[in-house]
């Protein structure tokens, strides 16, 4: 039986399903070097697991996953370095080509050399690019404009409007909780006159349950992901597109 021990991320990026199987819904991504707990065996080579940043659970294939010791210093050591460029190219020793998205965990050893999940690799971009940081949440979404939706997704290939927010966060150093529900749970309430560039807004359906979450460009335009990751026309009433009101304006929060 395998113990309960911590597990990193061995792929650019890995889907973390409701359930066991391939077919599952993907509730959210996994991404390069990140490390998640394990939690309880399915069939085959499934296992349910919690990540270590936002505690949210679900199913993944170990296969894509190398396990740590219970006592490990993984994600404690100062060589550990985050990627900010949404896709940056690395190989490894074998000649596989590698685009790790950004929020990807490497670790730098004190003579330059790179590795991912204990794999030796080279970077293919430059590095002043791969770590270039971004100096706000609405600069980290603004770079990953045109990006297409993904329900669970978490990168430049595919993200949902939840995942946009707490990526763009992540990498301004603030975590937040992976569901725009929880988000909205966080920092401080603002009235609407007082909006800001870089507030949260939070969007209901008629049952009042929040579905949508996005970043205040300024004050009357809003990054999100719908479709794709775009910027909108925003006001008291919600979100517009192209002279039609797509999403109601439930609140506003700001992240300190």
């Amino acid at each position: 039986m395998m113990p309960e021990n911590l597990f990193e991320i061995t792929v650019p990026v890995a889907p973390l399903r409701s359930s066991p199987s391939d077919r599952a819904e993907m509730v959210s991504q996994m991404l390069a070097g990140e490390y998640c707990r394990f939690i309880a065996h399915g069939e085959k080579d499934w296992i349910e697991v919690e990540l270590v940043n936002d505690g949210y659970k679900g199913w993944c294939d170990v296969k894509q996953l190398r396990s740590l010791p219970l006592n490990s210093e993984a994600g404690h050591s100062n060589t550990s370095v985050l990627t900010q460029a949404p896709i940056s190219l690395w190989r490894r020793e074998n000649g596989a080509q590698l685009a790790l998205p950004a929020g990807s965990r490497l670790q730098c050893s004190l003579t330059g050399e790179w590795q991912l999940s204990g794999s030796s690799i080279e970077p293919l971009t430059a590095l002043d690019v791969c770590f270039a940081p971004c100096a706000s949440p609405l600069e980290v979404a603004m770079n990953l404009l045109g990006s297409p939706y993904l329900w669970g997704g978490k990168t430049a290939l595919g993200v949902d409007c939840s995942g946009l927010t707490q990526l763009s966060f992540f990498l301004c150093g603030m975590l937040l909780p992976r569901d725009a529900s929880d988000q909205k749970k966080v920092g401080s309430p603002i009235e609407f006159e007082a909006r800001a560039s870089g507030d949260l807004a939070f969007f209901s359906n008629e049952q009042g349950a929040i579905i949508h979450v996005g970043i205040l460009a300024n004050e009357g335009s809003i990054v999100h992901a719908a479709g794709e990751v775009c910027m909108d026309e925003f006001d008291s009433k919600g979100i517009s597109s192209e002279g039609n009101n797509t999403h109601v304006l439930d609140s506003i929060r700001r992240i300190n």
